[in-house]
């Protein structure tokens, strides 16, 4: 067993205050973005990401229709094609069961594939686990919520873990998405 992000570290995002610190890249629009911080108070450790409107302040999120992302490149070891990822979670968000409006999402998606803003990844490279409602994170932002996602990859591949925020054009259901313990 090998472990390819540490909660402790990068996971974690303990080894500095940006996105590039921790070894992760954002793909934000000019609003409610992904941050590195303690704004929602943090599972563990110094620092989480989540989603804030006025760049960490605050954990909110005020614009509708965008889609945003953070991604963490990764190679899977050889002879290792099994695959469990844990992090914890907390999100408000809107919607119900199939309801696709303001909620989290993951994703893993091979390397020569870029995240854009405002653009969705393909459902076909979601992941989830059990604490998803239909494969989106939402409606439990009291406290930290712990997900395990077991999948498998191409031994010897790299791949990209990402985490998507998206709202929709409506209504704004404060508080958005915040990870930690990746």
């Amino acid at each position: 067993q090998t472990t390819l992000i540490s909660p402790a570290g990068d996971g974690g995002f303990e080894t500095g205050s940006t996105f590039a610190a921790n070894n992760w890249t954002a793909i934000n629009s000019s609003i409610d973005g992904w941050v590195v911080g303690a704004t929602p108070v943090v599972s563990s450790g110094t620092n989480c990401a989540y989603i804030s409107s006025d760049g960490g302040v605050t954990w909110n999120y005020s614009q509708t229709s965008v889609v945003q992302h953070i991604y963490y490149d990764v190679t899977i070891p050889a002879n290792e094609s099994k695959l469990t990822l844990t992090f914890k979670w907390k999100a408000q968000g809107e919607g119900t069961l199939t309801n696709d409006y303001d909620n989290m999402q993951v994703y893993f998606i091979p390397n020569s594939v870029t995240p854009l803003v405002n653009e969705p990844l393909s459902v076909l490279d979601r992941i989830s686990g059990s604490g998803s409602i239909n494969g989106m994170y939402k409606l439990n932002s009291g406290s930290y919520n712990a997900e395990t996602i077991n999948f498998t990859g191409l031994p010897g591949s790299s791949y990209r873990l990402v985490f998507s925020w998206k709202s929709d054009f409506s209504i704004i259901n404060n508080p958005p998405a915040a990870i930690d313990d990746i």
